[in-house]
């Protein structure tokens, strides 16, 4: 008897519905609408920001506020962000609001 494997690809433009919305010389807007299924539904965002001119090289490094949310429980009732800045990387975590269409 074999044993069944899958390999599942979640594409961060399927499950994130990421979206830019505005910039300025100081701000830049992005708007979010996670998706979820009855097998996948996301209850953290989080979102990391670099100068252009210095690609991401992909390493655990990088992700450096995997852990910002440990300590806030999931309610999905209030907006919680939280943002750090790191070498010149910027990353905000936030809990997703499931009730927000």
């Amino acid at each position: 008897r074999l044993a069944a494997s899958y390999e599942l690809v979640i594409n961060v433009k399927d499950v994130l519905g990421a979206s830019f919305t505005s910039s300025s010389a100081d701000n830049m807007l992005i708007s979010i609408q996670p998706r979820a299924t009855n097998i996948f539904q996301p209850q953290k965002a989080f979102l990391l920001v670099r100068k252009r001119t210095s690609p991401f090289t992909d390493t655990p490094e990088e992700f450096f506020c995997l852990n910002a949310l440990r300590d806030v429980p999931f309610r999905n009732l209030t907006v919680s962000v939280t943002c750090s800045v790191q070498d010149e990387v910027c990353c905000c975590a936030s809990c997703i609001l499931l009730h927000v269409p």
